[in-house]
């Protein structure tokens, strides 16, 4: 790293953010994550192409590093907290100590309101992708039961500390993660009963439900009844259909479908059989469809997980509840309400614009479209219009059409059908499109947090 930095006139400091005094680091296991603080005038996107390429080169930085998520910021973003929360994503004292590996002073700050929502959502995210996705456990490895563990220790620890869940995490739980993380013998079984024992400290009393009718008239009769079958199991709750943003005939979801499956221990305790069963069932759902299917998403949650996700906002999308909660298809014929509060909107409308920032900086948006179908693109836009709406003041709504969309957002691109292929070509008048959009959510938000001015597209 030393070498690099001599060789470069753009770097000003690198800082170490991995806590390497934390149990659960191993070399040769974990990944060390570097922040490159680089002069203002430096453009972090080339820096970051150039140094990645420098580091792939080293075998030594190759295996300790992880290399696809480098971060980079620009003094003056250091210097300002709401962008600097990006980088938070664990919680462990109210201040934070990054080592500078040149050997200048460490970074130190206390963590501030916009940075404990950064690392509640990094958590929640954590749980939904280890935890909560229906993936078969046929091919375990130390790799897999490690990370699991890590994963469930971070997230959890940080979720009981902000009293985000029910009860305390007991010896037996942190005994069950210390075993699996350091994988000893029969490491395997103590994971199944880790998994476990995790999703019951989400499984929260069910909250007051309305009823409501259901109409599944619009879904595939197909994906219905298969549902229909899963509410058979005595640990599903319920299963909720949830259309992706853009849909190509408005009277059929023929776009993406979310489905959640909310399981609950109302009817039988939670065991890894019948967990493991739910996640066989929908695996071979979802290899007998063809291509005339749309693409289904299953995720599982609680009560006391969609608890968390509502009311402390920490979607993936801060309008998500407005849309995917709120107008979600219960199987149970049940409206879920829960009450977002105003502040904590605009504290994940923040979080999602620094994320958005980060994609493009880091060329993941650019490497996740290109090659993709226009649809993607086009929701993420879509994505974009709906919270500068709603930054301004506007009432939430949502249009499936994706012509109308299409004449309101990206005439320029009327020649793209949804199944076109983006070429590098299409992206550039895409990705305009996209930042312009994102320039103007800022400015919106900057009047109440005028610091976010220093986040330059």
């Amino acid at each position: 790293m030393r070498l690099i930095s001599e060789n470069s006139d753009d770097i000003l400091d690198i800082y170490l953010t991995s806590n390497m005094s934390n149990h659960d680091f191993i070399y040769g296991s974990s990944d060390l994550n570097l922040l490159f603080v680089v002069k203002d005038a430096t453009s972090p996107k080339s820096f970051l192409e150039e140094t990645r390429k420098e580091l792939s080169n080293l075998w030594l930085t190759s295996l300790l590093v992880d290399i696809k998520n480098l971060a980079v910021l620009k003094e003056s973003e250091l210097k300002t907290p709401l962008i600097r929360s990006s980088m938070l994503y664990r919680f462990g004292k109210a201040e934070v100590i990054w080592t500078s590996i040149l050997g200048s002073d460490s970074f130190t700050f206390t963590l501030k309101e916009q940075d404990h929502h950064n690392i509640q959502y990094h958590c929640l995210r954590r749980v939904q992708k280890m935890l909560l996705s229906p993936r078969r456990d046929l091919m375990l490895n130390r790799h897999w039961i490690r990370s699991f563990g890590k994963s469930m220790y971070l997230s959890f620890t940080a979720l009981s500390q902000y009293n985000l869940i029910e009860g305390k995490l007991d010896t037996k739980w942190h005994q069950l993660c210390s075993r699996i993380i350091r994988f000893p013998i029969f490491a395997q079984d103590k994971y199944r009963q880790f998994k476990i024992l995790s999703l019951k400290k989400l499984d929260f009393k069910r909250p007051k439900l309305t009823p409501r009718k259901v109409d599944n008239s619009a879904y595939n009769d197909d994906l219905v009844h298969f549902c229909e079958t899963l509410l058979e199991f005595p640990i599903v709750e319920d299963v909720i259909l949830k259309p992706a943003l853009i849909q190509l005939d408005y009277d059929e979801m023929k776009g993406k479908v979310f489905v959640d499956v909310l399981l609950g221990q109302k009817n039988h305790d939670f065991q890894f059989d019948n967990l493991h069963h739910l996640q066989n069932g929908i695996d071979s759902f979802l290899k007998s469809l063809d291509d005339s299917h749309p693409r289904y998403l299953f995720r599982f949650s609680t009560y006391g997980f969609l608890k968390i996700k509502c009311e402390q906002v920490l979607f993936d999308y801060p309008l998500e509840y407005f849309y995917r909660v709120r107008l979600g298809l219960s199987l149970q014929g049940f409206k879920y309400n829960f009450t977002p509060d105003a502040r904590q909107i605009d504290k994940a409308s923040i979080q999602y614009i620094l994320q958005e920032f980060m994609r493009f900086r880091s060329l993941k948006q650019e490497n996740f479209l290109i090659g993709s179908k226009f649809i993607k693109s086009l929701n993420i836009i879509y994505r974009y219009q709906l919270l500068l709406s709603y930054s301004k003041g506007h009432e939430f709504a949502v249009s499936h059409s994706f012509r109308s969309i299409m004449e309101e957002l990206t005439p320029q691109l009327s020649h793209m059908r949804p199944d076109t292929i983006v070429e590098a070509e299409s992206w550039v008048v895409i990705k305009a499109q996209m930042l312009y959009l994102l320039k103007r959510v800022r400015d919106e938000l900057a009047k109440k947090n005028p610091s976010l001015k220093n986040l330059q597209f």
